[in-house]
């Protein structure tokens, strides 16, 4: 049977991500993030970037079984990770900025359940992560000494394990200890 659209949300420049919670959409687009409520589409909040949102440069998790969800994407200075954190009714509670890189942030990605981030500058040598309330640096793994172009980060669904994706034709998958 041919289904119906439910809704269409339309925007003032090209969509370049879209992330779904239980509770949440969230739309990236040039220099923008915004967060609507699933169960009305209503703009909850939105979130001002420093440039492009491509798919790589925002991730959602939820934080608990009790629907709080962390969203992250590139800071407004270079090498910052901002960190959202959302209550279940989609109302941001607390913010945080991560000093992740010294270079440009070209991808990052949440752990499952929203306490650690990994993360990766234009270099592709290191791969970072850190907690997400503390914003402590916890590991760093070396995806190797030649530069890089990070393709995909992944996160085990228990969190003890990271894989990293490269234009070298690679996959490393780093052991991430007492996740």
């Amino acid at each position: 049977a041919e289904q119906r659209v439910v809704a269409e949300l339309q925007y003032p420049r090209i969509v370049r991500a879209v992330r779904m919670t239980q509770a949440a959409v969230v739309v990236a687009i040039d220099r923008r993030i915004f967060i609507h409520r699933c169960k009305d589409l209503a703009t909850a909040d939105h979130i001002d970037t420093i440039d492009a949102n491509c798919p790589a440069l925002v991730s959602t998790s939820l934080e608990n079984d009790q629907g709080r969800m962390v969203l992250s994407c590139r800071g407004m200075q270079t090498g910052e990770v901002l960190l959202a954190f959302y209550d279940s009714a989609v109302n941001r509670v607390r913010s945080k900025i991560i000093t992740a890189h010294d270079t440009t942030v070209v991808h990052l990605s949440l752990a499952p359940d929203g306490q650690l981030i990994a993360t990766a500058s234009d270099k592709g040598t290191i791969i970072r992560v850190f907690n997400t309330t503390s914003g402590q640096l916890l590991y760093r793994f070396r995806r190797g000494a030649d530069r890089a172009e990070i393709y995909s980060i992944s996160w085990h669904p228990q969190c003890h394990f990271l894989a990293v994706t490269s234009d070298k034709s690679t996959v490393h998958v780093f052991h991430v200890p007492d996740a």
